[in-house]
């Protein structure tokens, strides 16, 4: 997603019981909110160039390696839920 389109909304509920399987390793780059809405974590691993904003409603958000922390996106906490940095 590039910086010229407009804001998109992506929920992620994702449940399963393996951490690979909630591991979200494309891209994204520009604006748009994706919102962890299940109870488990979700691993972002490359938000390099990400402007727009993660939201951790029922489970954690993980930033894993150095491509997930190098940006200027915003984050939201909701419910208990926790921001980790992995590097």
């Amino acid at each position: 997603m590039s910086d010229d389109q407009p804001d998109v909304n992506y929920d992620y509920n994702i449940s399963s019981n393996n951490a690979e399987d909630r591991v979200i390793g494309y891209n994204l780059t520009g604006v748009g909110s994706y919102t962890n809405k299940s109870n488990k974590d979700l691993t972002f691993t490359n938000l390099l160039g990400f402007t727009g904003k993660l939201v951790a409603q029922n489970g954690d958000i993980v930033l894993k390696d150095e491509n997930a922390i190098n940006n200027t996106g915003k984050v939201e906490t909701y419910n208990n839920t926790n921001i980790t940095l992995f590097i």
